[in-house]
């Protein structure tokens, strides 16, 4: 018995029992986001809505299950499909100071410029990045494509084509943000807070079926939703008025 105790402490000392973690975020707008974390995969959950996503932290696919509908729509958050891909906008993040305690954790801060316009301020926690699962999230926004790799053909370079340089510099700054840690808050130029992390729970017991993509429902791509969507507007544009469907035209053309 003693040497059936011993083994039983020490398989529980070399193999600790893995926590999952849970962080609750709110944005300007009001609205709540919880971000589940379990072995490979999170999930996102936004206010009441329905629908929610469950991101593959291994692979970066991205599945935004649609209850509604009974649909999934996957996305490759990694892709990389543009053979002309619209560099990124010069930014840059410089450390301007101590910045407050947010969610229990120590935070830097730091302000953002890109095409040289000042964007505003990001507070970051090197302690928070020191979970394994926070820094594994962190890792994976860094990696994110741009809308001109997700989005279909010319509409993700005219998507991205029309955002603000502020909302691309996270793009261009990807590489330095893991070094720096774990984003906390984030300030627009007009001292706006945009978002804020208001708790971080790393240990938390979820359930694993929370992660499970649910069976019977129909898969689908942004390519495919984009056209059932460029369907259902042509045959809209069929009762607009001519000068009307050329705008439309023109604002799909492909950008030179």
């Amino acid at each position: 018995m003693r040497h059936l105790a011993a083994t039983l402490l020490v398989t529980s000392i070399a193999f600790p029992a893995l926590a999952d973690t849970v962080i609750q975020q709110k944005s300007d707008d009001g609205e709540n986001t919880t971000i589940s974390i379990k072995g490979d995969w999170a999930r996102l959950d936004s206010g009441g809505d329905s629908e929610y996503q469950l991101w593959n932290l291994k692979t970066g696919e991205l599945n935004v299950v649609m209850p509604e509908d009974r649909t999934i729509m996957v996305v490759n958050l990694r892709a990389k499909q543009s053979k002309k891909k619209q560099r990124p906008i010069k930014a840059t993040i410089k450390k301007s100071g101590k910045g407050p305690k947010i969610a229990g954790y120590a935070t830097t801060e730091y302000t953002v410029t890109a095409a040289g316009k000042r964007c505003g301020k990001e507070y970051i926690s090197s302690a928070a990045a020191k979970s394994p699962e926070i820094r594994r999230l962190v890792e994976n926004f860094a990696s994110l494509a741009g809308l001109d790799d997700i989005m279909p053909g010319p509409m993700g370079a005219m998507a991205q084509s029309m955002q603000d340089p502020c909302d691309l510099a996270s793009q261009s700054l990807g590489d330095q943000l893991p070094k720096l840690g774990m984003p906390l808050k984030s300030i627009d130029a007009s001292g706006r807070v945009e978002t804020e992390v208001t708790s971080i729970d790393t240990h938390a017991r979820l359930d694993a079926k929370r992660f499970e993509l649910p069976a019977g429902y129909k898969r689908t791509t942004m390519k495919e939703m984009m056209g059932e969507a460029m369907k259902e507007m042509q045959q809209m544009m069929q009762n607009i008025p001519p000068e009307g469907q050329q705008l439309l035209q023109q604002l799909f053309q492909k950008p030179q």
